[in-house]
């Protein structure tokens, strides 16, 4: 996601990011990352879940492989 993100914020400030080739995410991660608007297209459904799933998990920081019904390890702290 590293070099992801660096070409990312070679579009202007304020400009969104095209995957015309979603696959699992990781250009909208990197694109939320930097802040930017980000238009992902995939037409292997199994690929859009996994790509819903990390961009709503990037969005709130949470763990996109855990299953919803997992509490977090550092939630709460003790």
């Amino acid at each position: 996601p590293a070099l992801l993100r660096e070409v990312v914020r070679l579009a202007r400030p304020g400009g969104g990011t095209l995957a015309p080739f979603a696959g699992a995410g990781t250009a909208g991660v990197a694109a939320l990352a930097e802040g930017r608007r980000v238009i992902l297209c995939e037409r292997v459904p199994e690929y859009a879940a996994i790509t819903r799933a990390r961009l709503a998990a990037a969005e709130t920081g949470a763990d996109w492989r855990a299953p919803a019904s997992q509490p977090s390890l550092f939630a709460g702290g003790a």
